[in-house]
């Protein structure tokens, strides 16, 4: 019988590392080398960094409501070392949610206790938060390091007050922890007053001898915010502080929907509802830690997961404050659920002492069966809805592929096909500033590949392959003259070699010297099913394209125009069958 006992907790352990596992394949399938959007403001300090310098006062200075000074610091160590590949990026966010979670594994063995059964079983149940693909922005979006400093550093100050330091070790440790979170993130300031309490519950015997600590802590914490908020301005584009207090419903109802976001995938009515049981989860916890205030043993257990739901209610409270402006909806942003998703994770602990506390003082004795049948049935209901999000969100980690591989196509033709809609949507609406810091990155070695030179295609004509089918890389169906200045093509698409439809769609005309020259790139898919059943693939059935475009720019005369599959991943094109011949009055 104990034999079978061990090999389940073996079993048991091994399925608590899947959805790291998971996750992990996750990001190198859907993880793309190209700059996105805020990681454009990087692309500046590291032009600077090998150009005139960088400063102390670059590496504060503010972005939006955040001063991201360590991020900066990774940022340009990770550009140096890879030549700005911004998939490490992503590696070292997935390498920060493993600590998170092996400091969650050990404050779970310190705090929770019990058999080793039950340890494994509720790091199984952080683990599925922790690693949700829910929050499929930050995984896949290198600058998102920012949002995972502060809870990394939270955890680990709240380990260490647990740990065997000495107070003197444990105050100046975490100080400088709470220091790293301050610049990291603007809600990374909170660092200082969650931790504060496990510090003080866990060496109140020696802080009424060694009062300079806490004086040390406030005094850290004060020269911390002052020099955050020295200079500090509201971004223009962003909506004022107040609004929440203006319409107190709407700011109601997005604090909810940020609680409950990462179980209702898209739902707010859904992630209101969860986010309200959930809260009321917290306060009935709250309730109860107060009635048994006395108890140093419960507070001592509690005190930690107490202070990581407490960080995860406040950075609720105060994205509500600063956001609650662009609507309640915009609270289901992915990119939150990384701190909201930390309010469940804590509750499941804190449940569990709970009921510990209570079975061992026979306080709900009559209904000790029901306490336990109504927390499985809670949380068997948010793994379902989990489940549903986690599906959901896998076909936006793709829908996200897609776009990234599209804008990186639009970034890598800047220079001789200027789209300016993909570059504003996919790639950041400030395209000078993009174009300037993309040649200048591109001369470094910085862009990988890097940006097409020439408008001639044959310079970047990739080697086909051959395919099974015969259709090679698609086909250019057609072209059709729809108003005296204006044409309309379309066609279909694909890469054989990664079975998929192209990144982008060259077109390009025929000069007399045989050199074909790029005139338009087509980014945007449209369905077509009769790809998909001839082929016979289902991946092809976005292959399909069409574009409309000026006659000014053709040559006069007879014109053979071409079509031709892009690579992002490679820089390379390859020619789709059919050409089409035009006389362009």
């Amino acid at each position: 019988m104990k034999k079978k006992y061990k090999y389940l907790q073996i079993l048991l352990l091994i399925v608590s590392f899947l959805p790291a596992i998971f996750l992990g394949k996750l990001i190198i399938k859907y993880g793309v080398n190209v700059p996105f959007f805020d990681q454009w403001g990087v692309a500046r300090y590291i032009n600077k960094y090998f150009t005139s310098g960088l400063t102390f006062t670059d590496l504060l200075a503010q972005h939006n409501e955040t001063r991201p000074f360590f991020p900066r610091i990774v940022f340009i160590s990770l550009a140096s070392l890879t030549h700005w590949d911004v998939r490490y990026e992503m590696l070292v966010i997935f390498l920060m949610a493993c600590f998170i979670s092996f400091n969650l594994y050990r404050l779970n063995r310190l705090t929770i206790g019990g058999m080793l059964f039950k340890v494994i079983l509720i790091c199984l149940l952080f683990n599925l938060l922790i690693f949700s693909p829910v929050q499929y922005e930050n995984w896949l979006w290198g600058f998102q390091i920012v949002i995972f400093i502060p809870m990394l550093c939270i955890t680990s100050c709240i380990l260490i007050a647990y740990s065997q330091l000495s107070s003197k070790g444990k105050f100046l440790t975490c100080m400088s922890l709470a220091t790293i979170s301050t610049f990291s993130l603007a809600n990374g300031l909170l660092c200082w007053l969650v931790v504060f309490p496990v510090l003080a519950l866990n060496t109140w015997k020696d802080l009424s001898k060694e009062k300079w600590l806490v004086t040390g802590w406030i005094a850290g914490f004060t020269l911390n915010a002052a020099l955050y908020f020295y200079g500090y301005q509201k971004p223009p584009h962003h909506p004022g502080i107040w609004d929440g207090a203006v319409h107190l419903q709407a700011a109601i109802d997005y604090f909810f929907g940020f609680c409950g976001s990462g179980f209702a995938f898209g739902n707010f009515n859904l992630a209101k509802n969860v986010g309200m049981v959930l809260f009321s989860i917290f306060i009935a916890v709250c309730i109860y830690l107060i009635k048994y205030r006395k108890n140093f043993i419960l507070w001592h257990r509690t005190i930690g997961w107490l202070m990581i739901a407490t960080y995860s209610i406040s950075s609720g409270l105060i994205t509500t404050l600063g956001r609650v402006g662009f609507g309640v909806e915009q609270s289901m942003a992915p990119r939150y659920t990384t701190f909201s998703l930390y309010l469940p994770i804590s509750l499941v602990a804190l449940v569990a002492i709970i009921i510990d506390d209570a079975a061992r003082k026979s306080r709900f004795s009559n209904l000790k069966l029901l306490v336990y049948l109504i927390s499985l049935i809670a949380i068997i209901y948010l793994l379902f809805l989990e489940l549903i999000s986690v599906n959901m969100a896998v076909k936006e980690m793709n829908n996200w592929r897609v776009e990234r591989l599209q804008g990186k196509s639009c970034l890598l033709f800047i220079n001789i096909v200027k789209e300016e809609e993909c570059l504003a949507t996919r790639v950041n609406p400030k395209i000078a500033r993009v174009k300037f810091l993309a040649n200048r990155l591109n001369s470094l070695g910085y862009l990988q590949p890097g940006l097409i030179k020439s408008s001639r295609i044959q310079n970047i004509e990739g080697s086909k392959v051959n395919t099974a089918d015969g259709y090679g890389y698609g086909w250019f169906d057609g072209v059709s003259k729809v108003s005296n200045d204006e044409y309309v093509t379309s066609g279909w698409a694909r890469l054989p070699d990664r079975e998929e439809p192209a990144d982008a769609v060259i077109l390009t005309y025929e000069k007399a010297n045989n050199h074909d020259t790029a005139f338009a790139l087509i980014y945007t898919r449209i369905k077509r099913e009769d790809v998909a059943k001839v082929t016979p693939k289902d991946a092809y059935s976005m292959s399909g394209w069409q574009k409309s475009f000026s006659a000014s720019k053709l040559p006069k005369g007879q014109v053979k125009i071409n079509a031709w599959a892009f690579d992002a991943n490679t820089g390379k094109a390859f020619k789709l069958n059919g050409t089409q011949i035009v006389q362009n009055l």
